[in-house]
């Protein structure tokens, strides 16, 4: 019954990733999903057996110093994170760290799979010095509540959703501090498997209102002299999504890595190394990210910028012999408040943007063989330096072509729209594009008429 215990790092700190910074986690189809049985009270045996799987994640010094723990439960398992036995470790390196205790309750299903759900606060903080320069974090992200599946034989979590009630993080070193505070998150998770260890993802979150101020210390010399950057927003939403991600590979690198964590085991286990990386390529199929911020002002010292909204998005193949992938940004409804800009220039300034960069034929595949063939962990040089010339010259033959898809600059007076492709082959960068204008006797004319009054 060890599959229908397993239990991988993620199960312990994937939900709180996914609440905090949309990490990914996975569903089945509905037609694979069965209705969710009531929990059992756990038993001994079973806290025992878990938490000897659980080791194989997260390593067996954090069972036995009690930094997870697994306790029977009228509702299953409590899995807990105490960071109080770190606080010695972080002694030893002239540093301080604590953290509020952190837990979830388990149970498992007739499926094989594990119910996940969690309901605290979650804090912690650190300071540090490095090189004499002291430096200190703290982190409330208020309550958080998450409920989940998680399948072992996946490597992954079938479905999941949570509420964060928003937070505080602060930050400080010689030159900067750093305040932040959201609102509430909520985020939710969906998805499909699609083959043995193998899953398609989706998630999508979304945060409340942001509010970051930074303050710089350009000389140290004038510690009363600082500079201060706020930046508000009204909203921030993430979406991911991808196909035939390779969760249990991954996984399993995990657990080799732990398992391999000294120096003399990894360099004796140079072989498994190499088949376990291999097993993890391409990575997925293909995969989307995007996030936009909206209602967006930064106050600088030199002015406040506006936005209604600004996004990137950032997708692509895996590791793949003729990848494509793409990266765009872009904005909405700029305006500028500064008084070192004259009011005529406001027609001028691009209100709306859009850069749109698209990479194909890319070779990422062979590159990666090469490592691999050659990867020798025991050598003082793992990879060969032949073989890294061996890469380079596999990239100068094999170029990529980059292509601009249209990029367009959009102001009261004016609109300019690029595109073009550009290819590296041969001894030097060739690139055509093709460039349109709008207005462009408009943007003339408002120069002319600044010019005749200033």
């Amino acid at each position: 019954m060890r599959t229908h215990r397993l239990f991988l790092a993620s199960l312990l700190f994937g939900a709180l990733s996914g609440a905090l910074s949309g990490t990914l986690a996975f569903a089945p189809s509905a037609s694979a999903q069965e209705a969710p049985v009531a929990p059992q009270p756990g038993t001994n045996e079973g806290a025992e057996a878990l938490s000897d799987d659980l080791s194989t994640y997260v390593g067996r010094p954090a069972i036995e110093r009690g930094i997870v723990t697994v306790a029977p439960d009228p509702a299953g398992y409590r899995i807990s994170l105490d960071a109080a036995p770190l606080t010695s470790l972080a002694e030893g390196i002239g540093a301080t760290f604590s953290a509020d205790p952190y837990s979830m309750l388990v149970h498992p299903q007739p499926d094989g799979t594990w119910s996940v759900s969690m309901n605290a606060p979650l804090r912690f903080d650190f300071a540090l010095a490095l090189e004499g320069q002291a430096q200190s974090a703290s982190y409330d992200y208020g309550m958080m509540d998450f409920s989940g599946v998680f399948s072992p034989e996946l490597g992954a979590f079938l479905s999941g959703a949570g509420t964060l009630s928003g937070g505080t993080m602060t930050s400080k070193d010689a030159v900067s501090e750093m305040t932040a505070r959201f609102g509430p998150a909520t985020y939710a998770i969906t998805g499909s498997r699609v083959g043995n260890g193998v899953v398609d993802f989706g998630t999508i979150q979304s945060l409340g209102a942001l509010n970051q101020t930074m303050r710089f210390q350009p000389d140290l010399a004038s510690p009363d002299q600082s500079v201060a950057v706020t930046f508000d927003a009204g909203s921030l939403a993430v979406e991911a999504s991808g196909r035939a991600l390779e969760s249990r590979a991954l996984m399993d690198l995990w657990a080799f890595a732990i398992a391999h964590a000294e120096e003399e085991k990894i360099k004796a286990a140079g072989e498994e190394l190499r088949r376990r990386l291999a097993a993890v390529l391409p990575l997925w199929d293909d995969f989307d990210t995007r996030y936009a911020f909206r209602d967006l002002a930064i106050a600088t010292p030199v002015g406040t910028f506006r936005m209604d909204e600004i996004s990137q998005s950032v997708g692509g193949d895996g590791i793949e012999a003729a990848g494509r992938y793409r990266y765009a940004l872009g904005y909405k409804g700029l305006s500028v408040d500064s008084p070192v800009l004259p009011a005529w220039s406001a027609s001028l300034i691009p209100a709306e943007a859009t850069i749109d960069i698209a990479v194909a034929d890319l070779d990422l595949d062979t590159p990666s063989r090469l490592l691999l063939d050659d990867l020798d962990v025991a050598r003082a040089e793992p990879v060969s330096a032949a073989t890294g010339e061996r890469i380079a010259a596999h990239f100068a033959e094999n170029p990529p072509r980059v292509t601009i898809e249209p990029t367009r600059l959009v102001a009261k007076d004016y609109e300019v729209t690029m595109s073009g492709e550009m290819s590296f082959g041969g001894t030097a960068p060739e690139a055509t594009l093709k460039i349109e204008a709008k207005g462009l006797d408009a943007a003339i004319r408002t120069l002319q008429e600044a010019g005749a009054t200033d």
